[in-house]
């Protein structure tokens, strides 16, 4: 099922097991931090060097290392990285339709 959130952006039922489609359900997800992989899988998806996502997410590329040695970002990042998708998520929905 489409995920209206930007769920799917970042590696989507790979990585999440539960409903992205209940806004709730991204809670506990988001306080645990999540799993390095959906960063990677968003800059695969945007075609975006880690240098540039880190930019984007207000914090240094050796933050980012750090947090690929230890598998998961922490929860200030998991917000920023879900904003950051559902952002984009939206923008391409409205230039689809330009």
């Amino acid at each position: 099922m489409h995920d209206p959130g930007g769920g799917d952006l970042l590696g989507g039922s790979r990585i999440f097991q539960c409903n992205r489609q209940i806004s709730l359900a991204w809670v506990p997800l988001v306080r645990e931090g999540f799993p390095i992989a959906c960063a990677t899988e968003f800059t695969e998806y945007l075609r975006l060097p880690h240098s540039q996502l880190s930019r984007a997410l207000g914090f240094t590329p050796s933050t980012l290392g750090k947090r690929k040695k230890d598998g998961r970002l922490v929860t200030e990042q998991s917000v920023r990285l879900l904003r950051l998708a559902k952002t984009v998520k939206n923008a391409a929905a409205v230039f689809e339709g330009v």
